[in-house]
C-alpha cells in the first residue's frame, strides 16, 4: 500500500495484512463473500474496513479481465457511452470534499462513504458535474447518457441538473433515471463508464471516467490497495 500523512482513522497494520489474506483466499478460489466474512472477523475489522477490503481487493483473474476490457480514454470520442451516475458523482464529490478514496487491485477508483442510496444533491454536486463533462468534452463522444437509479430520492431532479449541464458543456447525450441502473448501463451505450464491479463484470468495454479525472488532477488523498 501506498504511504500517506494519514489514514483517516483506520488500522493500517491490520487492514495490509487483511488485504494479503483475502486476496490469497481469493486466488485459490474461495467464494468471496465466504471470504471476506471469514477476514473481517478473523481480524476483528469495523464496516469502513470491510468495505476497502470488498471495494478494492481482487482476484488476478478479475484484475485481468478488467485490464482487457478497460479502453482509453482517447477511444471515448465518437462513441456512445453509458454512465453510471452515483457511482461517477460520489466518487467525484468525494475527492471535491478532500476525502478518502481507494484504488483497488484493478486500478479503478472507488470511494468507501457508503452513500450510494442516501445521495444528496448539494453545490458540490453542479462543480462535480462541471468536472465531469468539462473532460468528457475533450473527447467529443457521439452521445453520453447518464443513468441514475429512479428508487434514489430526487434522482429526477438530478437528472434534470445533468441534463441541463450537460448541454451547457456542449456534450450531446441525455441524462435518466432507470429502476435497474446496472442493467441500463450495461445493455445502452458502448462503452460502460463506472467503477462498479458488477457492471464491470458484464459489460463489454468499460472505462473509469471518475478515477481518470481523480488520477489527472494528482488527488493526493488515494489509498492504493493493490498487491506489490
Amino acid at each position: 500500500m501506498n504511504e500517506m500523512p494519514e489514514l483517516f482513522g483506520l488500522n493500517r497494520e491490520k487492514l495490509e495484512k487483511a488485504a494479503e489474506e483475502f486476496r490469497y483466499l481469493l486466488e485459490r478460489g474461495y467464494n468471496r463473500e465466504g471470504a471476506l466474512n471469514f477476514v473481517v472477523s478473523h481480524h476483528r475489522l469495523d464496516k469502513t474496513h470491510k468495505l476497502i477490503l470488498l471495494r478494492g481487493v481482487f482476484s488476478s483473474e478479475e484484475v485481468e479481465e478488467r485490464r482487457r476490457k478497460t479502453v482509453s480514454f482517447k477511444e471515448l470520442g465518437g462513441r456512445v457511452l453509458a454512465l453510471d451516475g452515483y457511482n461517477v458523482l460520489i466518487v467525484l464529490e468525494t475527492m471535491l470534499r478532500n476525502q478518502l478514496l481507494i484504488e483497488g487491485d484493478d486500478e479503478y477508483i472507488r470511494d468507501v462513504s457508503g452513500m450510494h442510496g442516501k445521495h444528496r444533491v448539494t453545490s458540490l454536486t453542479t462543480t462535480a458535474l462541471s468536472v465531469l463533462f468539462d473532460e468528457l468534452r475533450k473527447v467529443q463522444p457521439k452521445e453520453v447518457l447518464v443513468f441514475f437509479d429512479r428508487p434514489v430520492s430526487k434522482s429526477g431532479e438530478l437528472a434534470g441538473i445533468t441534463r441541463q449541464i450537460m448541454k451547457t458543456h456542449g456534450v450531446m447525450g441525455d441524462s435518466l433515471t432507470a429502476s435497474q441502473t446496472d442493467n441500463a448501463v450495461i445493455s445502452t451505450g458502448e462503452i460502460a463508464l463506472t467503477s462498479d464491479s458488477v457492471i464491470l463484470q458484464k459489460a463489454k468495454k468499460c472505462f473509469d471516467i471518475a478515477g481518470h479525472i481523480v488520477k489527472e488532477k494528482e488527488y493526493g488523498k488515494i489509498l492504493k490497495l493493490k498487491a506489490t
